[in-house]
Parts: C-alpha cells; sequence; structure tokens
C-alpha cells in the first residue's frame, strides 16, 4: 500500500524536507515491514514533473550510523521515455543535492522496478 500522489513544485518540496529528516527512523524496524516512511506524508514527495521520492534518516543497529536515505521512482511514462534509464539516475542525483544539500556517499541500489535508492552518511554510533 502507498499513498495516492499529491502533485507538489519542486519549490514545495524542498521546503518540506527537514521534516522528512526530523525523526530518525530505526531501519530494522523498516525492514520488518510494520512501519516505513513511505506511509506518511511528510516522508513523501510527489514532483509534478511525474517523480516521487521518499526520504528519512534511518539508523541502523547493524551497521552502527545513521544515513539519509531516498527513494526515486517514475510516475509518469512519458518522463520515463523521455529521459531514459540513466538520465532518470542523474535527475535522481541532483534532486538528492538539490533538497538535502548533501551529496550521496554511499553505493547506489536500483532495483529490477527502476526505483533509485541513494544514501549519505549522517553519523556514526560512538
Amino acid at each position: 500500500m502507498s499513498l495516492a500522489l499529491q502533485l507538489e513544485t519542486e519549490d514545495q518540496a524542498k521546503a518540506r524536507c527537514r521534516v522528512a529528516v526530523a525523526r530518525t527512523w530505526e531501519a530494522d524496524e523498516i525492514a520488518r515491514g510494520d512501519d516505513r516512511p513511505g506511509l506518511h506524508r511528510e516522508h513523501v514527495f510527489d514532483l509534478e514533473e511525474g517523480i516521487r521520492v521518499i526520504a528519512a534518516r534511518e539508523h541502523s543497529s547493524e551497521l552502527k550510523l545513521t544515513i539519509l536515505h531516498a527513494s526515486f521512482s517514475v510516475q509518469n511514462a512519458e518522463l520515463a521515455k523521455q529521459i531514459g534509464a540513466e538520465g532518470f539516475f542523474n535527475r535522481c542525483q541532483e534532486l538528492f543535492r538539490e533538497f538535502f544539500d548533501r551529496i550521496p556517499d554511499k553505493k547506489a541500489v536500483v532495483t529490477r522496478a527502476g526505483i533509485v535508492h541513494l544514501f549519505c552518511e549522517l553519523e556514526k554510533d560512538r
């Protein structure tokens, strides 16, 4: 289950980014599937250009670090045709930098469905 599309401009989405990373989610809890950031509007950004961004601050006890995790999916088939896979990946990196003023510094993951996951380390456990 996911939230219905609620289109917004890039500027509107950027204005909400701080709220998306205010709470720290535990990666173990997300993995269990009981609850996840994508079920909460404050973490979901549906850009008018046809890209859905889901962003959250996540802590991993196993890795002993906190990261910024953002996933990107195309919600518009026409956009997917126009920019292609490489163009979409580049746009995801651009949005990550613009929204969070950070550069993804961990290996990106792209699922078979074409969802791009970008990560940035925020802090290590002491």
